[in-house]
């Protein structure tokens, strides 16, 4: 089977395949129909012989030209030109085979994301490994109620997950500042603000004056 391609003429663009017999002209049932007037009805017919293919003239009025010398034959190669009264044409043997379709990538393997733990600066830290998610419930009351009854028992958990939520407790409360105590007199003089500080000493120094003077009107009226 041979590919005839017009490029060149009225027809240009139209392409047709053809087998042994098959007919290039402007009447119907012809393989390659052209619609030039150079082209007689029944112009040309496609032979093969062996392995050859050939392009014959049918005693058409424009014929078959090829290198400008009309010709009653046409042997057609691959790639080869040759005109067709004034329609040019081109021989086409091999067909375009499909390009092989490249198998999708595997998809890569999703890495885990990484779990979110507390440390003792304040800050937290990506661990590799996946941690239990732990929930925090701080009982800060004494054990017996009011009437000193024994309270409720609580509910038995493991040692390993009682010392994690321990350590972890302790650790947010040292990151975070907190006292238990809200007393003002066990705060740490050192961490008080200056004007705290000064306020502290104006009231020692009220308080020792008042002291003094209250020993002193003692003595004074014990002689």
């Amino acid at each position: 089977m041979v590919q005839l391609f017009v490029i060149g003429g009225h027809d240009v663009g139209r392409s047709a395949e053809l087998e042994h017999g098959a007919w290039v002209g402007r009447a119907e049932g012809c393989g390659l129909r052209l619609g030039d007037r150079s082209i007689s009805r029944r112009h040309a017919r496609v032979e093969q012989r062996g392995d050859d293919w050939f392009l014959v003239d049918q005693g058409s009025t424009n014929g078959l030209h090829l290198a400008d010398e009309r010709v009653d034959e046409v042997r057609l190669v691959d790639h080869g030109e040759f005109y067709a009264g004034e329609v040019h044409l081109r021989a086409r043997f091999e067909t375009a085979e499909p390009e092989p379709v490249a198998a999708p990538a595997p998809k890569a393997a999703r890495p885990s994301e990484p779990a979110i733990a507390f440390t003792s600066g304040g800050g937290v830290t990506a661990e590799e490994q996946p941690v239990e998610e732990l929930e925090l419930e701080w009982d800060d009351e004494e054990p017996g109620d009011a009437g000193g009854g024994p309270s409720a028992a609580p509910a038995p958990q493991s040692p390993a997950r009682t010392g994690v939520r321990d350590l972890q407790r302790d650790e947010l409360l040292a990151s975070l500042g907190t006292k238990k105590s809200s007393s003002l007199m066990s705060a740490d003089l050192s961490q008080l603000p200056p004007w705290a500080k000064a306020l502290a000493a104006l009231f020692l120094l009220l308080f020792l004056g008042l002291l003094a003077w209250g020993v002193s009107t003692l003595v004074v009226a014990v002689r």
